[in-house]
């Protein structure tokens, strides 16, 4: 059969038929061929049934009785070796076709992220390619950090592995400058003054001052059963991955992923790699990123001083958020988290993205 240009046979010629037709155009016995080529009966039968290979030394035996070079014996040892390897494979396909039907391939199609195809066969290639594994069980052990948590009707950890894949490669092709710890926090001022702007405006912005601090961001969006914010992961030792699902549509949700990574960037080690996700791990590190996300956006004592000082109306807010130089969506969201508004009070004022 023929799978993505590939050819895989449905059955094999030994290189060992070939030799049984010599012997019978010269009415040779195996007996014979052995005492000929100095090599026992019991191998030449081996050969016959294709359980012992042709080697470089046989082949050149072999010139001399059959009068063919050891080139045209080797070439058919060669090619029997390679066919049964991708006979081998076509079991190997079989099986990882049941993977494949874990992952949300026509959505990654839709995205172009892989051809499209009906085909499981052409599905479970395409994917070892995506995925740069030689069969698709090897998945959870390269994104690994996917799979640490449990599965559920609702969750797929096959596709969180794939939208990380996906930043991944979009990642490989941003060039970023050698890591900055210092440049990147002098930036996080700025980064803050671009909530006002529309994501037309700011994404390239971020993402163009970011890689000049070592940092590559991209903007993945996210497939069916993620529920993932954001990873942060590095890829060396000068370069590390900041990607985002654009999962929430309201800028308060963005900014605070944001910076919610770039704090796992800036404060924990480069060996981790942090998947958020909505059920967060109760773990010292996650809570230290919200803070820390929280604080940049609107400092603590300011907002402290809001709540306890003023009444919470929309005139306030606004004022609020002018006095801080911030989006006032930010502010909704966070007094939203803190329930001190209802989920969805003051819907109208809270800025939502169109993501292009």
């Amino acid at each position: 059969m023929m799978i993505n240009g590939k050819f895989l046979p449905d059955k094999l010629t030994t290189p060992g038929e070939t030799l049984k037709e010599m012997l019978d155009s010269l009415d040779m016995t195996q007996l014979e061929l052995s005492k000929r080529i100095a090599v026992t009966p019991k191998h030449i039968n081996k050969i016959l049934k294709g359980e012992a290979s042709i080697t470089v030394e046989t082949a050149l035996k072999f010139e001399n009785i059959f009068e063919l070079p050891a080139k045209f014996w080797l070439n058919l040892e060669s090619d029997y070796q390679e066919n049964l390897a991708r006979l081998n494979e076509i079991e190997s396909i079989k099986l990882d076709a049941e993977i494949a039907k874990l992952i949300p391939y026509s959505t990654m199609a839709k995205f172009e992220w892989v051809p499209k195809t009906i085909k499981i066969e052409e599905k479970t290639l395409n994917l070892r390619e995506f995925f740069k594994v030689s069969n698709l069980n090897q998945i959870e052990l390269v994104y690994d950090c996917a799979f640490r948590a449990k599965n559920s009707e609702n969750k797929s950890l096959y596709a969180q592995a794939a939208w990380i894949a996906r930043g991944e490669r979009v990642a490989a092709e941003i060039k970023t400058e050698p890591f900055n710890r210092k440049k990147l926090i002098e930036l996080m001022k700025t980064f803050r003054l671009l909530t006002k702007e529309e994501p037309a405006t700011f994404q390239p912005k971020l993402v163009q001052q970011c890689a000049e601090c070592g940092v590559a961001l991209v903007f993945i969006p996210r497939l069916p059963k993620t529920f993932v914010h954001g990873v942060t992961k590095w890829i060396s030792k000068e370069k590390v991955l900041v990607q985002l699902s654009l999962r929430g549509k309201y800028s308060d949700i963005f900014w605070f992923s944001l910076f919610h990574e770039l704090a796992h960037v800036l404060l924990h080690g480069k060996r981790i790699i942090h998947l958020e996700k909505d059920e967060k791990d109760d773990i010292a590190y996650e809570t230290e990123a919200d803070e820390f996300a929280s604080n940049i956006l609107i400092p603590k004592s300011k907002y402290d001083t809001f709540i306890k000082t003023q009444t919470i109306d929309a005139t306030s807010m606004k004022k609020f958020a002018d006095s801080i130089n911030i989006d006032i969506g930010i502010i909704i969201g966070r007094l939203m988290h803190d329930g001190i508004l209802k989920f969805n009070e003051y819907a109208n004022l809270r800025t939502k993205y169109d993501w292009q």
